[in-house]
């Protein structure tokens, strides 16, 4: 019975039906309480969900216990960046690189938090870098890239990238050279 309620909230977790994958989740953890999969993926649910904390507040227990558990720590990254806890969440992902450190989301993520909220621009471009390597195909990746370049300064190299990355579907991308052309204005 436990593997067909974590199947089915699974599921349900996949398809965003997140009210009845929560309901499947929890009740295959009243069946098998120490099950890693099942309450990283209630941690997902309720980061999909909207609640950050309640995320974090799964998550931090079992890492403690299981601090090698692939991708724990990411799932905590991200729920500490959520609440704005962004020492926190350099942190989580730093650790989450020592385990897996080609894992693109969390150089991804880590780059955005150290540009955007800790003001470490080199050491943000450098974890950019190293994603955009890993995944140069992808949208979003170059998204960030882009994003890090102009927070770095480099103004005409960002665009290219960001351009690029809307032109391949990145409406995040479109967003970012908004922002940039409504920046330009504003100093003119």
């Amino acid at each position: 019975a436990f593997q067909v309620w974590r199947f089915l909230g699974e599921l349900l977790l996949v398809a965003n039906r997140l009210p009845e994958a929560r309901t499947a989740l929890q009740r295959a953890l009243q069946l098998n309480p120490t099950s890693i999969p099942t309450q990283a993926a209630l941690a997902r649910e309720r980061l999909r969900a909207g609640d950050a904390a309640s995320a974090a507040a799964i998550l931090s227990p079992l890492i403690t216990k299981n601090p090698y558990q692939d991708p724990l720590l990411f799932l905590l990254g991200v729920a500490r960046q959520l609440t704005a806890d962004h020492a926190a969440a350099v942190d989580s992902y730093l650790k989450q690189l020592e385990i897996s450190p080609g894992h693109v989301p969390t150089l991804v993520n880590l780059s955005y938090v150290l540009a955007e909220h800790r003001g470490q621009l080199d050491e943000a471009l450098q974890y950019a870098e190293k994603a955009r390597e890993l995944a140069s195909e992808s949208a979003d990746v170059d998204d960030n890239f882009g994003w890090v370049l102009y927070r770095r300064g480099l103004t005409t190299l960002a665009i290219r990238h960001l351009q690029a990355a809307a032109a391949r579907g990145s409406t995040r991308a479109r967003d970012h050279l908004v922002a940039i052309r409504q920046i330009g204005r504003a100093h003119v």
